[in-house]
C-alpha cells in the first residue's frame, strides 16, 4: 500500500496540473499579504458565544498573518479538491485502478492509499499556505507576539482545516466513486460546503449554524471545548463518507 501511495505522489509530482495549482497557491498566498484581502474585517468570539466583527488597520506581522489568513480555510480547501480529482479521477474514468489490483492490492488497500495520498496533500497545501504569509509577513512587519495560548490555537486550527479536507474529500469520493466520474463530485462539493456555510453567514450568532460551518479561522479555536467537538463531528462525517463510498467501490464490477 505505502508503494502505491509513493507511486501516486511521483506521478502527481511530475504532473504540470500539480504544480499550477501550488502556483496559484503561492499566488493566493501572497495576495493575501500584499493586498490584505482579508484583514479588513477581524473577528472574535465572545464569552457567551457569540461572534464579533470589528474594522481592522494596519499591516500584517507573522502572527497577525496566521490569525486572518486562516478565515480562507474554504480556498485552500479548493486547491486540495483539485488534487484530489486530479487523483483519483483519472484512475476512475480511465480505469487504471485495475493495473494496482490485478497486482494483488485489495480494493480496501487500494481505497485506504488514496485517502492517504489525499490527507498528505492537504496537509501541504496547508503547511505551504500557512508558511508562505508566516514568513512573508514576519519580513516584512515583524513576527508579533506569539504566546503559548497562540501556538496551541494555531495548531488546533490546523487540525481542524484538516479534518475538514478529508471530510469533504470523502463526500467527493463518495460521488467519483459511485459515477466514476469527477464531476458528480465537484457538484458535490459546491452542494455540501454551501449547506454549511452559508446559513453561518446569514445567521452569524447561531450557535447551531457556527459549529457545523465548515470554515474554521483561528478565531474560533479559542473555545477549545468546542473546537475538539468539531474536530469529532468532521471525522464522523469523513467516516461515514467514506465507509459508503468503500461499500460502493467493492460492489462495483470492473
Amino acid at each position: 500500500m505505502f508503494d502505491t501511495v509513493k507511486s501516486d505522489l511521483y506521478q502527481l509530482f511530475r504532473s504540470k496540473i500539480f504544480w499550477w495549482t501550488e502556483i496559484l497557491l503561492f499566488i493566493y498566498s501572497q495576495t493575501l499579504v500584499f493586498f490584505r484581502t482579508s484583514n479588513d474585517v477581524d473577528m472574535s468570539v465572545m464569552m457567551d458565544g457569540q461572534v464579533k466583527f470589528q474594522m481592522s488597520t494596519g499591516s500584517w506581522t507573522g502572527a497577525e498573518a496566521l490569525m486572518k489568513s486562516s478565515f480562507n480555510s474554504n480556498s485552500i480547501l479548493f486547491f486540495t479538491l483539485i488534487l484530489a480529482l486530479l487523483l483519483l479521477g483519472g484512475d476512475l474514468m480511465n480505469k487504471r485502478y485495475k493495473n494496482s489490483l490485478s497486482k494483488g492490492l485489495s480494493r480496501g488497500q487500494f481505497f485506504l492509499s488514496k485517502n492517504v495520498t489525499i490527507a498528505l496533500l492537504s496537509l501541504i497545501n496547508l503547511v505551504l499556505f500557512y508558511g508562505l504569509v508566516f514568513v512573508e509577513s514576519s519580513l516584512l512587519n515583524g513576527i508579533g507576539q506569539v504566546s503559548a495560548s497562540f501556538f496551541f490555537s494555531f495548531l488546533l486550527t490546523l487540525l481542524a482545516q484538516l479534518v475538514v479536507t478529508i471530510a469533504v474529500v470523502q463526500l467527493v469520493n463518495l460521488f467519483s466513486y459511485w459515477t466514476h466520474s469527477p464531476i458528480p463530485g465537484l457538484v458535490g462539493f459546491i452542494i455540501f460546503t454551501a449547506s454549511l456555510t452559508t446559513p453561518a453567514r446569514l445567521l452569524p450568532n447561531n450557535a447551531f449554524f457556527n459549529f457545523i460551518n465548515i470554515e474554521f479561522p483561528m478565531a474560533k479555536a479559542a473555545d477549545v471545548t468546542t473546537s475538539l467537538f468539531f474536530i469529532v463531528f468532521m471525522i464522523a462525517q469523513a467516516a461515514i463518507f467514506g465507509w459508503i463510498a468503500l461499500k460502493i467501490f467493492r460492489k462495483q464490477d470492473l
